[in-house]
C-alpha cells in the first residue's frame, strides 16, 4: 500500500511537471486563514480560478478558521491538513478519529487531502492507512 500512495503522489507532481514544460500551464491557489470570510468575495476566487484553471487548495485545516464551512465556500481540490492534527497522530486516539473522520468527508466529495507537518516515519505510516494522498513534513524531505 505505501508503493500505491507514494506512486499516486509521484505521479500527480509528474503530470503537473510535464504540464509546465509543455506550456499548458498548471497552478494551485492556497486559500489561507482570513479572520473573515465573505461570500461573494470566495465566489470571485472561485470564479477567477475557474476561468484560469488553477486548482484550490485549502491551508491550515484544522486550526483557526480554516475548517468545513471554509471548503464548502470553495471549488476546493486540495485540503491541507494543519501539522496541529498530524503531530502525534500515531499514537492519539483522538487526532486519530479526527483526522480519520475527516479523511472520510473529503475523500467523498473527490477531494485530495495533503498532510502537512509529517516529522516523524510513524506518523507517515499511520497517514498512509488512513488513505491520506498527499504528504509533506521534514520526515519526508527538508525545503529547499
Amino acid at each position: 500500500m505505501l508503493k500505491i500512495k507514494t506512486y499516486k503522489t509521484l505521479i500527480i507532481f509528474l503530470v503537473a511537471a510535464m504540464m509546465l514544460l509543455s506550456g499548458c500551464g498548471i497552478g494551485i491557489v492556497e486559500i489561507l486563514e482570513y479572520p473573515y470570510i465573505d461570500e461573494k468575495i470566495a465566489e470571485i476566487k472561485n470564479n477567477a480560478c475557474n476561468r484560469q484553471n488553477l486548482i484550490i487548495a485549502i491551508d491550515d485545516y484544522g486550526t483557526g478558521l480554516n475548517d468545513m464551512s471554509v471548503v464548502n465556500m470553495y471549488d476546493t481540490k486540495i485540503v491541507k491538513l494543519d501539522r496541529h492534527l498530524i503531530s502525534g497522530i500515531d499514537h492519539l486516539p483522538e487526532k486519530q478519529e479526527n483526522v480519520k473522520k475527516t479523511v472520510l468527508d473529503l475523500h467523498s466529495r473527490d477531494i485530495l487531502v495533503l498532510a502537512e507537518g509529517i516529522e516523524e516515519k510513524e506518523e507517515f505510516e499511520y497517514l498512509v492507512s488512513l488513505g491520506v494522498d498527499l504528504f509533506q513534513g521534514y520526515y519526508l524531505g527538508k525545503p529547499a
